[in-house]
This record gives structure tokens, C-alpha cells and sequence, in this order.
């Protein structure tokens, strides 16, 4: 059993100004009590003090209390009502009986049974705080990891129980889960106004922090060649949203920056891809006042090849200049199309007649025209006439 071996006495209360700080109280070591509340199974590497998680690394280590067991094929196995039973082979499970064929232990279980309204149950809180500057703190540290080993290693040698020989390396293979969160809800929906129901909740406190979620691999921070263990995917939703109202993702929230940043990234297969076949599938703007794109048939209802849509807005549809400030191309609601500048087809410039005249220019126009030809005309009638009576 490894455990600190110097000790600290309980602090003592911080003094007031002026106050004389009190004599620090007498307790019991903290090894001692380590002692008491730790767990380490005999043959268990933490027996010789090894840290498995540390291997052949040079980082500094020490611990307080330790739960330190393993799993043998000899162990005893038993069901919720402790009733003794054999170990399920794995063959025999399927996704329908899942729930019934498998085999679960756990080292700690830290249970709860909330009998009191209005209160929290929590059965395990992990709490660290940096109080000097250039401390760090991490509530919490889970880790699931595979180790391929060799039972003729002389370092891991002495600690395995005897087996069969492990596979080739390249057939090596485990399931790993660094961390499984159960939202079991034999109440109402969670959803308004029935109370929440969350898997993982994120809080921040005080000044503003970085990120409520932030995804990395080993050597996230250094070149490309040394990076390991990255994630084929960021988040998964596996048949897990509500299909009549589900979201999958939901910002609640009135400004910010940015929705979506993907500056940085370069895509091989698009930023996001979308399954858009239908009316009502694509991307839809202002509840769909704004109109929408997506890829379908041309005609409803008709196996035809996928079409790019635009669904106009109620208003219309429109292009305009980088800046925003010419409307280059328009298309109203009832299908005109108005062009604000040169149109090339193939290569050439296509010439267009003057348009026509408004009607009211063009009815001033044909009343001018009207005049001059009554003026020209009585002024012809009227010569004729002078010139009969000059004869006459």
C-alpha cells in the first residue's frame, strides 16, 4: 500500500485583523487515514507502488488515498438481488437483450436514495481550487485505456494472473469508454414545462471562461506528425433524438459572435453535408419566411433526378453587389425577373431595344403629333384658298 508518507495538519482558521491565529488542532496523520479508507487488492501493481498510468514517464506523482482492484476469471459474479451467477458469454448478446447480457463491475459505487423534497442528491463531488497564482485545478480526471502487453515482459510478468496468451498486437482490440452518463427518467418528459432532465450540464461561474466543452488529442498543440489519438468523430447522436421534437443542436441565447466557426478547418467533403430531399428539409431561413434551399425532385411526387432549390422568400428573391448596396438581379413573387446591368451570353453582350416609352409620354407624344399634322393641314387648306380668291 503506497501512500504519502509527510504530513499536514488541518489548516487553521484564517485570522481577522488584528486577531492572534489560534493553535492548529491535533489530528490523526493523513497516512492513517488513508490507510483506513483505501483498497488495494493483493498482486495489484499499486501493491509495489507502481503507477501502470505513468509508465516509463519521468512525471512527478503522489496520491492520498488509492482503490486500486482487478478482474479475474475466477472471480464471483451475482445479480441486482445478490443471488450468485456465472459470467454470460458475449456471443449471446443482441441488441434487444442487452440490458440482461452483460457483464458489469465497479471498483467504487457511491449511491443516493433522495427521500427529501427540494433537495439535491449528489453522490460524489470533486472539488479543486487554484488558490496561488499559476495553479491549476481539475475537478475530476477519468480515464479508460487498452494496454497491449507481452507475458514474457519482465516488467508486467510478475503481476499477471495465468491465461492463455494474448493475440498478436495487430489483433489486439478492446472497447473503451472513458465515461458513461445514465439519464434514467421514470417521470415526466423533460421537456417545458416538466422539470429538466440532463445528462451532462455545464455551469460557469464568475468571470467569463473558455470552453464548456473542448475536444483534443496527445499532442494537440504540437505538428502534425506527432499528433495521436484523434476522434473519428466529435459528437455522435446514435438514434437518440425525439423524432417528432427533437433537436439536435439548440442555441438559447439573444447575441453573439459567431455561430459556426469553421475559419481555420479545410473539408474534403464539404463543411456540412445535408440530406435535403424534400420541401421543409434544407436549410430554412426566418421560420421559413426567408425561404429555403434544398435537393429534390423537380416535381413533386416524382422519381426524377435531384434538382437544387431555391425556395424564394415572401417577398422574393434577389442578388446584390459585395457590398450590399446595388441589387443586381431580382425575382418577384409573381416571376419577373429584373436584371440591373450587362447580360453575356456565351461570351457576347446581348444588345437590347430601347424599352418603350411610358404611356403617358407616349399619349403626349401622339396629341403633339395629332396637332402638328391639324396645324400643317389648315395652314395647307388656308394657301389653297387664298391663292382661288388671288385668281379669281
Amino acid at each position: 500500500m503506497t501512500s504519502s508518507t509527510d504530513s499536514h495538519d488541518a489548516a487553521a482558521a484564517v485570522p481577522g485583523p488584528g486577531d492572534t491565529a489560534p493553535a492548529r488542532p491535533q489530528r490523526s496523520k493523513p497516512q492513517d487515514i488513508a490507510d483506513a479508507i483505501s483498497y488495494v487488492r493483493p498482486g495489484h501493481p499499486r501493491e509495489a507502488g507502481i503507477w501502470q498510468q505513468y509508465s516509463n514517464l519521468t512525471t512527478r506523482l503522489r496520491g492520498r488515498a488509492f482503490f486500486a482492484d482487478y478482474i479475474t476469471e475466477g472471480d464471483r459474479w451475482e445479480l441486482f438481488d445478490g443471488t450468485e451467477a456465472q459470467k454470460i458469454p458475449l456471443d449471446q448478446q443482441k441488441p434487444e437483450n442487452y440490458h440482461d447480457t452483460h457483464n458489469h463491475y465497479q471498483t467504487l459505487m457511491a449511491e443516493v436514495l433522495n427521500f427529501s423534497p427540494q433537495t439535491n442528491a449528489v453522490p460524489i463531488w470533486g472539488d479543486g481550487t487554484a488558490m496561488v497564482h499559476g495553479a491549476s485545478a481539475w475537478g475530476a480526471f477519468v480515464s479508460a485505456r487498452s494496454h497491449f502487453h507481452d507475458l514474457t515482459e519482465p516488467y508486467w510478468a510478475r503481476f499477471l494472473p495465468a491465461g492463455p496468451p494474448p493475440p498478436a498486437q495487430e489483433e489486439f482490440d478492446c472497447q473503451l469508454c472513458a465515461l458513461e452518463v445514465d439519464v434514467l427518467n421514470g417521470g415526466k418528459p423533460g421537456v417545458y414545462p416538466n422539470k429538466a432532465k440532463h445528462a451532462i450540464q455545464v455551469v460557469g461561474f464568475g468571470n467569463p471562461n473558455s470552453h464548456a466543452l473542448s475536444v483534443i488529442c496527445e499532442n494537440f498543440d504540437c505538428e502534425p506528425e506527432r499528433r495521436r489519438g484523434q476522434f473519428e468523430s466529435g459528437i455522435y447522436f446514435q438514434n437518440s433524438i425525439h423524432p417528432d421534437y427533437g433537436r439536435a443542436f439548440v442555441a438559447d441565447f439573444d447575441r453573439a459572435q459567431i455561430g459556426i466557426d469553421f475559419r481555420k478547418p479545410v473539408f474534403d467533403h464539404g463543411a456540412i453535408q445535408l440530406n435535403a430531399p424534400t420541401l421543409g428539409s434544407g436549410l430554412i431561413f426566418s421560420e421559413g419566411r426567408g425561404g429555403e434551399v434544398f435537393a429534390g425532385s423537380r416535381q413533386p411526387g416524382q422519381d426524377t433526378p435531384q434538382w437544387l432549390t431555391l425556395r424564394m422568400g415572401q417577398e422574393g428573391l434577389r442578388i446584390v453587389s459585395n457590398d450590399g448596396q446595388r441589387e443586381l438581379i431580382a425575382v418577384d413573387v409573381y416571376g419577373g425577373i429584373y436584371l440591373n446591368g450587362d447580360v453575356f451570353v456565351n461570351g457576347r453582350k446581348l444588345q437590347f431595344a430601347a424599352p418603350p416609352a411610358p404611356i403617358g409620354q407616349r399619349l403626349r407624344e401622339a396629341l403633339a403629333a395629332a396637332a402638328r399634322g391639324i396645324g400643317q393641314g389648315w395652314q395647307a387648306l388656308t394657301r389653297r384658298l387664298l391663292g382661288g380668291r388671288q385668281q379669281a
